[in-house]
């Protein structure tokens, strides 16, 4: 599972205000070898550094190894969870559990478009759908001979 790691602390509690050695501590327990070892795989470490922010991305997928890898930014400040999924995931999630859009139609007598959904409004008129539009007027359409 991914994670999305937020954590800030104040500037009184930074480990540059405490030395090289307490930021080097700081940064070492944050290293990739330190999540291996935890079974955490470390895929992103970012930093702001005027708020005091750092921003993790992280796979793992127990949530007591994550307790673990975290432990010492808890010590220092606050800490924030995110369970995430990519955006192009969530989407393609979504668009399994849908119906597919309704189609959309051009009336030639009445010069507008409208969905099937409105068929017997328009019976006995003239009318495209969307593919057939883009076949008979390609280049005003975007189609496969040009855009214009």
């Amino acid at each position: 599972m991914l994670f999305l790691i937020t954590h800030s602390h104040s500037a009184e509690r930074c480990p540059v205000a405490e030395g090289k050695e307490a930021l080097e501590q700081h940064y070492r327990s944050l290293q990739a070898d330190v999540g291996r070892r935890l079974g955490i795989e470390v895929l992103g470490l970012f930093t702001a550094t005027i708020q005091h922010a750092n921003f993790i991305i992280l796979k793992s997928d127990k949530f007591e190894n994550l307790r673990d890898y975290l432990e010492p930014l808890y010590t220092r400040g606050t800490v924030e969870v995110y369970p995430v999924v990519s955006f192009s995931q969530r989407v393609h999630e979504l668009d399994e559990g849908r119906e597919p859009p309704l189609t959309d139609f051009y009336c030639m007598t009445c010069r507008l478009n409208f969905f099937e959904t409105d068929m017997d409004v328009h019976k006995g008129h003239k009318y495209y759908n969307q593919k057939e539009m883009e076949e008979i007027w390609p280049h005003e359409l975007g189609g496969e001979a040009g855009s214009g």
